[in-house]
């Protein structure tokens, strides 16, 4: 049993290590991006779309995050201090569709047709973070 306690907390000590080389540099990023112009500009510009769920248009950028890297994602929530109604609404909307491309790549082995799949997933997506926004 000892073993397996220190071979448990070897690992996990290595899981945080590796969540921590995606988190750290990501939110130390975002956090300098956020304050450019051409980040402001976007925001401007995706507000009213992303109005639609409840959220600013800051948050479309994590959003893309989430679709790539689900810890990446985490990692860029931070630094736009969002409210827990937000917070929980964009959490829900990645937690749909998250990784897409990846996942994508095993959809595509199982011989299944992953653009629709992708899609599906995209538009549930806004349509559970639509909901959500309503519910809240």
């Amino acid at each position: 049993m000892d073993e397996g306690i220190k071979v448990g907390v070897k690992d996990g000590f290595n899981f945080c290590l590796h969540l921590a080389k995606i988190i750290v540099p990501v939110t130390f990023t975002f956090s300098i991006l956020k304050e450019t112009v051409i980040f402001k500009q976007a925001t401007y510009l995706l507000t009213p779309a992303m109005g639609v769920v409840g959220l600013p248009g800051s948050a479309t950028f994590t959003l893309l995050l989430g679709f790539f890297s689900l810890y990446a994602a985490v990692g860029s929530i931070i630094p736009l201090g969002l409210t827990v109604k937000e917070t929980t609404i964009i959490a829900m909307m990645i937690l749909t569709a998250h990784t897409l491309i990846i996942e994508g790549g095993a959809l595509k082995r199982m011989k299944l047709n992953y653009v629709k799949l992708t899609v599906f997933r995209i538009i549930m997506a806004f349509f559970i973070g639509f909901i959500v926004n309503l519910l809240m």
